[in-house]
Parts: C-alpha cells; sequence; structure tokens
C-alpha cells in the first residue's frame, strides 16, 4: 500500500479545521482535482455515513465510494475512510488526524 503525507500550516484552530475537512461536501474547496463529493447517506456524519467523490486525475474522471470507518468529532478529531475505486475495484484506506 502506498502512503501518502502532506503539512500545511493553517492559521485556524484544530476544531474549525476539523469541521471542514469533516464535511465531505466541501473537499473540492481544499482538494485539488476534486471536482464533486456528494454524500449518500443522511445526517448526521457517524461510523457507517457514506459519500461519493468524483476527482479529475491526468484528464480521467474518477468516481470512488467512501464509508467512514471511524469517527471521533471532539476528543480526537479523527476521521478515517475507506474507499472503493468504482472503475476499478481497488480498495484503500485515507486518514485525517489533527493534532491539539
Amino acid at each position: 500500500m502506498i502512503e501518502v503525507s502532506s503539512e500545511v500550516e493553517i492559521a485556524c484552530s484544530p476544531d474549525e479545521v476539523f469541521t471542514v475537512i469533516a464535511d465531505m461536501s466541501r473537499n473540492p474547496e481544499w482538494q485539488s482535482g476534486m471536482r464533486s463529493c456528494e454524500w449518500t447517506s443522511a445526517p448526521p456524519l457517524a461510523v457507517g455515513s457514506t459519500y461519493d467523490q468524483v476527482a479529475s486525475f491526468l484528464g480521467r474522471e474518477i468516481l470512488t465510494s467512501f464509508e467512514v470507518t471511524e469517527y471521533e468529532a471532539r476528543a480526537a478529531r479523527k476521521l478515517i475512510t475507506g474507499s472503493t475505486l468504482i472503475s476499478t475495484a481497488r480498495t484503500g484506506n485515507a486518514a485525517v488526524r489533527l493534532g491539539a
């Protein structure tokens, strides 16, 4: 499995950042290549919530479905999703963890 890591300094509190990152419908605002992201389950965000994301990569459109597998909003500000790339049925994981 390939792991990718990136860091950015942001002049906001961890709670403010987590609020944006945990709202998957806002992914196109901060993830380059994202065209759309829509919840496919009803609110509120919780373990088991699902969403579909459409991205553009090297001129191709990629549809990926995600399921939230771990979610801790306040204590650890942790959100982990598992994904299935629709076109090739490959699976992977994405994790977001914010420090205090």
